[in-house]
């Protein structure tokens, strides 16, 4: 539906995510009638704890997810297209590019790994909640801004995503060890972000001089 909304309707992206997550957190609401579903099956408690080789079944998917990925976006067409698109949307085109295609793929496969992470996360607590992953958005900027990836688009990798949710997924251990009040976690994140964005507008202007 994102993609589809971003890249016929032309609705941009920021207004379009955030209303589809609006719109879906208040459908999972409504369809817990406004409170966790239970009652799961066991079986489907089993699907997170699975182990392969000693590695259960969430981090067996994050680490094939990132290779994948990573090989994808430097070693194919598919993924030349999509830095091209985030660079220059209307060169792109110029070249050749079917971008508005290009655009539905990439929103189409992003909400098949959100799903695929909604299926781990409500397995791992055996628990239909409305509020699961709450803020995890805010994380997900962190990683790709703090990996290197620009949000005015075009420069970024897989692997500096991955180098960024480690450093997320330690500030938040660490915080959480040291007690920080979760508000005052909020606050430090959001200074990350505001600090990493002005470093990469920042060196963006001093490469266009």
């Amino acid at each position: 539906i994102n993609g589809f909304v971003v890249s016929v309707i032309k609705v941009p992206p920021f207004i379009a995510t955030l209303g589809m997550l609006t719109l879906a957190s208040g459908v999972a609401y409504v369809a817990g009638n406004g409170a966790p579903i239970t009652g799961l099956p066991a079986d489907f408690s089993r699907i997170a704890n699975a182990q392969f080789g000693g590695l259960t079944l969430p981090v067996i998917l994050m680490i094939v997810g990132i290779l994948g990925l990573a090989v994808i976006m430097r070693r194919t067409a598919w993924g030349m297209r999509v830095y091209a698109i985030g660079g220059n949307p209307i060169a792109a085109g110029i070249a050749g590019i079917n971008v508005g295609r290009t655009i539905f793929s990439v929103y189409a496969i992003s909400g098949m790994l959100a799903g695929i992470s909604g299926v781990m996360l409500a397995s791992r607590v055996t628990l239909g909640a409305p509020n699961l992953g709450v803020g995890y958005e805010l994380d997900a900027i962190a990683a790709v801004v703090i990996g290197g990836a620009s949000l005015l688009g075009g420069r970024g990798s897989i692997w500096g995503t991955a180098l960024g949710l480690l450093l997320i997924q330690t500030l938040n251990n660490g915080l959480d060890i040291l007690t920080v009040p979760a508000y005052w976690q909020k606050v430090i994140k959001g200074v990350l972000i505001v600090a990493a964005v002005a470093v990469d507008v920042w060196a963006t202007r001093r490469r266009s001089r």
